[in-house]
This record gives C-alpha cells, sequence and structure tokens, in this order.
C-alpha cells in the first residue's frame, strides 16, 4: 500500500513537473515544438547548438541509467525524477547566483531517512560593494544568516528548507527570502564508482537584494573519497523564473572542492578528522555565450573541515575573489547538527 501511495502520487508530480519543465524548455528555445517529448533532435527547425549538445548530454546519461533500472520501482522513480530535472537545464533561463548566503560546495551523500539536519551559514563581507547599485543593496559589511533545515525521507531523497536574512550597518536584520530543495542521489546499492546525485533548489528573494526575484538552481553533484584526500564538483545551473535576467541563456555556475585529511583521531570509538584544502565558486555567464573575465564571478577558499562527531559539521572558510565583480574577501563558517528520529527496536524480555 505505501508503494501504490508513493507511486500515486510521484507519478501526479512527474507528470506536472515535466509538462511544466518541457514548456519552459519551448519558450526559451524560441516556441520551437519538440515533434518527441523524449528526443531532443527532433525540432522542426534547427536549435542553439551549445544548447542541443548539453541537453543531449544529459538525455544520454538519465536514458542510459534507466535502462539498468528496469526491474527495481525506486529505481526507476529516481531514474524519471532525475530525467525530468535534467530537461530543465538545457531550456529555462538564468539568474545570477546567489549572493553568499550559501556558500558551500555540496557532498554527494543525503541526509539519512528519518534524520534531519539543521545547519547555520554565517558569512562576513570584509570588503565588497559598498554603493547601492541598480536597486541593490551593498555588501560591503554585510553579514548574512542562512538556517538550513533538511529532512531526509529515504536513502535517496532529501528536502532542505533555507530561511536567507542579511545584517548591515542602517538597516537591522532583515528577511531576505526562502528557498525550497529537493534532492535525489544515486543509493550506495548500485555501488557506482563515484557519488551522484540531483539537488533542484527553488526559491524567493527580496527585490532589494536580488535582481531575479524568483530563481531556480539545478545542481549536479559527483564527488569521491580516495584515501586522505576528497573532490566534489558542482556544475550548476542557475535559472531566473522572474525578474532582470529572466530572458537570458543559461548561466553555468561550477563549484569545486579538494581537500587533505591531515589529522585523524580514533578516539571514543570515532574517527576525528580534521581536512584542509581548497573551495572554489564561480559564475561564467550564459551557456555557449560566457560573460568576460573581468564580468564573472570567481571565488576562492582555503577552507577547514572539522569532523568532531557523526552528528556534527564544521566548515570554516576565508574567500577571496579574483574579478572586479566579485566581493573581494569573505568569512565564511558552517556549523551542522544531525539528529535521528529513529526508533530502536524493543528487546523482548530474556533475550
Amino acid at each position: 500500500v505505501r508503494h501504490e501511495v508513493f507511486r500515486d502520487i510521484s507519478s501526479v508530480i512527474g507528470a506536472t513537473s515535466f509538462l511544466f519543465l518541457e514548456k519552459k524548455f519551448c519558450e526559451a528555445m524560441g516556441k520551437r515544438v519538440l515533434r518527441h517529448p523524449l528526443n531532443p533532435l527532433a525540432y522542426n527547425e534547427p536549435v542553439r547548438p551549445a544548447s542541443q549538445k548539453l541537453f543531449l548530454l544529459l538525455w544520454l546519461a538519465a536514458g542510459t541509467a534507466s535502462c539498468r533500472a528496469q526491474d527495481n520501482y525506486e529505481i526507476q522513480v529516481f531514474q524519471k525524477t532525475f530525467f525530468c530535472l535534467l530537461v530543465v537545464v538545457a531550456g529555462i533561463a538564468p539568474a545570477r547566483a546567489q549572493d553568499n548566503y550559501e556558500i558551500q560546495v555540496y557532498p554527494g551523500d543525503t541526509v539519512d531517512a528519518r534524520s534531519t539536519m539543521i545547519e547555520l551559514h554565517s558569512n562576513y563581507t570584509v570588503e565588497g560593494e559598498k554603493k547601492v547599485v541598480d536597486g541593490l543593496e551593498p555588501t560591503d559589511g554585510a553579514v548574512h544568516e542562512t538556517i538550513e533545515i533538511t529532512q531526509g525521507f529515504t536513502d535517496w531523497f532529501e528536502t532542505g528548507f533555507y530561511i536567507f536574512t542579511s545584517i548591515h550597518h542602517g538597516n537591522g536584520w532583515e528577511w531576505v527570502g526562502d528557498h525550497i530543495r529537493p534532492r535525489v542521489r544515486a543509493p550506495e546499492s548500485w555501488h557506482w564508482p563515484v557519488g551522484v546525485s540531483l539537488s533542484n533548489e527553488i526559491g524567493y528573494q527580496r527585490g532589494k537584494f536580488s535582481p531575479d526575484t524568483w530563481t531556480w538552481e539545478i545542481r549536479p553533484i559527483v564527488d569521491k573519497k580516495l584515501g586522505r584526500w576528497y573532490w566534489s564538483f558542482n556544475p550548476t545551473f542557475d535559472a531566473s523564473l522572474h525578474g532582470e535576467n529572466s530572458g537570458r541563456g543559461a548561466e553555468f555556475s561550477p563549484n569545486f572542492k579538494v581537500s587533505y585529511d591531515f589529522f585523524r583521531s580514533n578516539g571514543a570509538g570515532y574517527r576525528k578528522v580534521v581536512s584542509g584544502g581548497l573551495e572554489y565558486y564561480g559564475a561564467f555567464g550564459p551557456v555557449g555565450d560566457f560573460d568576460p573575465l573581468r564580468e564573472q564571478q570567481q571565488q576562492f577558499f582555503p577552507a577547514i573541515d572539522v569532523d568532531v562527531s557523526p552528528k556534527w559539521e564544521i566548515n570554516f572558510g576565508v574567500g577571496v575573489g579574483a574579478t572586479r565583480s566579485t566581493d573581494h574577501l569573505i568569512v565564511k563558517a558552517i556549523i551542522g547538527r544531525r539528529f535521528s528520529w529513529k526508533r530502536d527496536r524493543a528487546v523482548p524480555a530474556g533475550d
């Protein structure tokens, strides 16, 4: 019964999402109509080469994976969700990256089922934009506090919710906006050589803080742990649903992290780890027509991760902007706490 209810709900959500995404895709491609909804090459007239190649690669990846999942219902649901989210990457319009409210390169894993992760993202812009530009608040001296609450539902699905706030001299503590972020991943039972997941974030931010009030972010995630080394790559696509950039092409904003475990301790039955490395955050501009380098956003964060307990997540970093369009100096911190709602089975008397 549980699977039947889940199937019905997911079918409705999947069908609605696909119709909406297909509509947005066709609008972004100049209202060209697909002869077959699952064939990216079946257009009545040619499309932009960059967008066509990107969509084709994503389509092939989703299709190949789905061919391996014919006999597993949950995997099929994952593949359908994965495909529907990928469709939008090639078609809807972009937005500028969310400015320094959540500075994090995502790992491939998700929050465990029946568990909740609460995180506080704190960022202070030491040196940034000092003037009001096009109605947007200056970032210099601003403190951004973001609360992220993530609930795990299965071993491959979670949903996060964000509350963005900003503290700036003369303005006090202000609410910026809210986002919701469902994420799916390839379960460990698939035994893939790398961790793979897909984040889909949509939300609202006030016009005084962002030129785009409604935005959509598609974030594929690939990561790998190799001994003491760890790396994660997030080839992110940002989209504007309403605002100044709603007419531009898909914007590519890659994030990358590499770190090394400098210290390991096996105290109290848990391996405590302190690792250090480099995080990179970029915003190149529209796919197929990147902005000039001086107009791109390029940030480099030397960062430290402190793993003292499976319940805690701690990250610190100092970021340097490499272009004139990027805030020049930012200090960030992430403090997270996991809570498990799983109940231990009672042990029968006499056992």
